[in-house]
């Protein structure tokens, strides 16, 4: 397993809707998530991709994610791109 560079992620609205909103997000793919509205841990398994853990922190409207135990065969970069994807449709 392999993890990759942290990255960061600005959003709108409160530290809390987007817990809350990442907190929906891992549910709807069947993950686990632990954690509030200044950081966590989550867990999700993907169809192809198997599982990794990302740890997060909140300051302010950015989030830093750092993706953790990334099977070897799944590019850091694609994996960023479909969280930043996933994470940009909240609505808040």
């Amino acid at each position: 397993m392999a993890s990759c560079n942290a990255f960061s992620v600005e959003f709108s609205g409160s530290a809390q809707q987007f817990f809350e909103n990442i907190s929906r997000l891992v549910k709807k793919q069947r993950g686990s998530i632990t954690g509030d509205a200044t950081g966590g841990k989550f867990t999700v398994s993907a169809p192809f991709v198997g599982s990794f853990h990302v740890e997060f922190t909140i300051s302010g409207q950015t989030s830093t994610m750092h993706v953790k135990d990334i099977p070897f065969h799944i590019p850091c970069g694609m994996l960023e791109s479909a969280m930043r994807k996933r994470i940009g449709k909240f609505k808040i």
